[in-house]
């Protein structure tokens, strides 16, 4: 994990990938079938957030070409994984707010 500038909070698995995610608000993605970097995930500033979020949780969502992840300040983010045409790219963000 010497691409994260920060503690590392998480790793998941799929297939061949393996995606981590860290204080630093970034998500590497790394194939260890071929040993090859496929990206590294940041979190869009926002101006409500000057700061970036520390990420603490990342998950494929099953045999979709997405990742989620959470941060510290409640928020999820969707992002494009390889092999989506769209790889890389930031897809959504959504408030992770529960009513009861």
């Amino acid at each position: 994990m010497k691409k994260h500038k920060d503690s590392v909070n998480f790793i998941d698995f799929r297939n061949n990938l393996c995606a981590s995610c860290s204080d630093d608000a970034t998500i590497v993605v790394y194939n260890y079938g071929s040993y090859r970097q496929e990206g590294i995930l940041k979190v869009p500033l926002d101006p409500m957030y000057p700061e970036p979020s520390e990420l603490k949780i990342c998950k494929f969502l099953g045999e979709h070409n997405c990742i989620v992840t959470a941060d510290i300040d409640g928020f999820l983010h969707f992002f494009a994984i390889t092999p989506s045409p769209r790889k890389n790219e930031h897809l959504l963000k959504v408030s992770n707010v529960n009513i009861s």
